[in-house]
């Protein structure tokens, strides 16, 4: 194939994230997507498939902030602990700006469901029976497709699955998806006032809290930092509680505060931090520099 949603994806998100940049220097739509490569004269299942990952890989791994608000840790919903609301999703910033409306809001939803679904069964062995079907055709469509015969799926070695159409109904609805950011980031980049780029940088602050794989893999960059060596607030064995799976938790324990208590606590300030960032505000940007201030 000479033209695949990965060859798109790569050219659509560096313009996004340079959209993004001139706007306000930190800001970005989606951060170290790095897409598996597909392979020359791949046939077009495995076009297919790659094209699949690559897209969870964004919308999921790279900008999952686009849908979820600040309530979150680990994919556990946080208990309410202050009088702070939830920070919005980047998508319902969006909405709230009126560069999309409701019923393309409810469409890029059941788009990302789909494609969620359909990752499921090739990369989680997902069983025929626990499949929705139903979530793959209101996300992508269906016309004489029928997404019930996976090769994996199907019951009878003689159901076939339509790869050719199962990419043109992916390719189509994809590049509604691309359109449908192509707009919405030019009119945010052009029209969102101040307040709207804080409330961006904050859903960006509360993706970071609110990531265990984000904070500790920022956790040990800044814990080999010279910032850390000349810091002694910690005990290595206490760092090493740190550096576990679910690090902010230990954090906040040690300040003596629930994980709800410290994201309440700190998220206006990491949304500062990276609101006044002066260079793209990723990860391992901005985190170390917080870490030096709360710690």
């Amino acid at each position: 194939m000479n033209t695949t949603i990965t060859s798109i994806l790569s050219v659509k998100v560096a313009s996004w994230n340079n959209q993004c940049g001139h706007r306000n220097t930190s800001l970005f739509l989606a951060d170290a997507f790095a897409p598996k490569p597909i392979p020359q004269h791949a046939p077009l299942e495995m076009s297919f498939w790659y094209d699949i990952t690559n897209l969870y890989a964004l919308l999921m791994d790279c900008m999952p902030y686009f849908l979820r608000s600040s309530d979150y840790y680990q994919n556990f919903h946080l208990k309410p602990c202050c009088d702070m609301a939830p920070t919005r999703s980047l998508l319902e910033i969006m909405k709230d700006c009126q560069v999309i409306n409701e019923n393309e809001v409810r469409n890029t939803k059941v788009f990302i469901n789909a494609i969620r679904e359909i990752r499921s069964c090739f990369c989680h062995n997902k069983p025929m029976l626990s499949f929705n079907q139903y979530k793959v055709n209101q996300g992508i469509g269906t016309h004489s497709q029928n997404w019930a015969v996976f090769p994996h799926l199907r019951t009878n070695s003689e159901a076939l699955f339509d790869y050719k159409e199962a990419y043109r109904l992916l390719f189509s609805e994809s590049r509604k998806v691309f359109a449908l950011l192509d707009r919405a980031v030019n009119q945010m980049c052009e029209s969102a006032t101040e307040d709207d780029i804080y409330s961006w940088s904050q859903s960006i602050a509360a993706w970071y809290l609110g990531s265990s794989d984000i904070i500790s893999r920022c956790l040990v960059s800044y814990y080999h930092s010279k910032s850390f060596k000349s810091k002694m607030g910690y005990q290595l064995r206490e760092w090493n509680k740190c550096l576990s799976v679910n690090s902010l938790i230990e954090i906040a324990r040690l300040q003596g505060m629930t994980i709800e208590e410290f994201i309440c606590k700190y998220l206006n300030e990491l949304t500062d931090t990276i609101y006044d960032y002066h260079k793209v505000a990723t990860p391992e940007q901005v985190l170390p520099f917080f870490f030096n201030d709360i710690l």
